[in-house]
């Protein structure tokens, strides 16, 4: 019984190292010394958690496990990463394996594949790699409604803000819809990283993606663990400033209606309320329909918008990558 107490104790106190370890590089880190702007309040020294998961390529979730001690099994690829972002020199880097392997042993992945051992992380992101597009089914019905929606811009969002469907009239106010690849058609990516996208919000851009990014706070808050989500959440913190800096605030409330005004390219300046829609039997789906008020000129915009992408056909058609294997 005294020596089971003593071995339990024994790894309790080696996991903890590791967790003192990343927290003291962690904290001698500050966001300048990673190109992060350090605007805002700090509680704590140092990067944040998300902040060192971001530029790692983890999840937030997955990271503060390894800071508490709460997973014993950690991939020499995870290690690889954290290194580089905590910025350790040769000595520094075997001490982090060396901690790891006293904490319950580092596995050996090939880079690009996964962990098949019991333990490992199943949220690696694939930083500096291509993003595998979700396969997300959608049912027939939830489809032809949004194909019915025909006197209005309607989209399908899926469980990461992953856009799976949408009907002509929003392929003819979101052109980039039909353009962009399946795996960066994605409500946050498109909003932080689409200078397209951006300048169809013109000056209200900033209103329009703190809407998004609400949104998809909800999402992530739902799945911290998921690995698109974290992929997500790392590319747009390296590469977005306002993306950066908002994600840090305090979280807001997303909002289920509203409205945003749009500056197209063909018919001009147009605003359109929004109410989104999460259907009861399909978890994780939202369906935003967008209208404009009767007899305003946004509502003659919206109808001629409506001609102008029905007789471009090649961007009316959606083609529906999500569908299941």
């Amino acid at each position: 019984m005294g020596s089971r107490r003593a071995s339990i104790l024994l790894d309790v106190e080696q996991r903890t190292d590791l967790g003192e370890f990343l927290r003291g590089r962690r904290a001698a880190l500050q966001p300048g010394d990673v190109g992060l702007s350090g605007a805002g309040p700090r509680r704590v020294p140092g990067l944040r958690r998300e902040e060192l998961a971001a530029l790692a390529g983890i999840s937030a979730g997955y990271y503060a496990s390894l800071e508490q001690g709460r997973h014993a099994r950690v991939s020499t690829e995870i290690l690889d990463d954290l290194a580089q972002a905590l910025k350790l020199d040769r000595r520094e880097r075997a001490m982090l394996r060396d901690l790891a392997d006293a904490a319950g042993g580092a596995m050996v992945v090939e880079r690009g594949g996964g962990a098949g051992t019991a333990g490992a992380a199943p949220t690696r992101s694939p930083r500096g790699r291509r993003l595998r597009a979700p396969r997300e089914p959608v049912r027939p019905g939830l489809r032809r409604l949004v194909d019915s929606l025909d006197g209005s811009p309607a989209v399908l969002l899926g469980r990461h803000g992953d856009v799976l469907a949408w009907n002509p009239l929003a392929a003819a106010l979101f052109s980039r819809l039909g353009r962009v690849a399946a795996e960066r058609r994605n409500a946050a990516l498109l909003m932080f990283r689409d200078d397209e996208v951006r300048a169809l919000f013109g000056a209200h851009w900033e209103c329009a993606a703190r809407t998004v990014l609400a949104a998809f706070r909800a999402c992530a808050l739902g799945d911290p663990e998921d690995p698109r989500l974290a992929s997500i959440v790392g590319e747009l913190s390296l590469n977005s400033t306002e993306f950066r800096t908002w994600w840090a605030e305090p979280s807001v409330r997303a909002a289920a209606f509203g409205a945003h005004t749009y500056h197209h390219p063909v018919v001009g300046e147009l605003t359109l309320a929004y109410e989104a829609f999460s259907p009861t039997q399909d978890r994780g789906l939202l369906l935003v329909v967008l209208t404009a008020e009767a007899g305003t000129p946004s509502a003659d915009a919206l109808q001629l918008l409506g001609i102008v992408g029905a007789r471009r056909t090649e961007d009316s058609v959606c083609p529906q990558p999500f569908d299941g294997p």
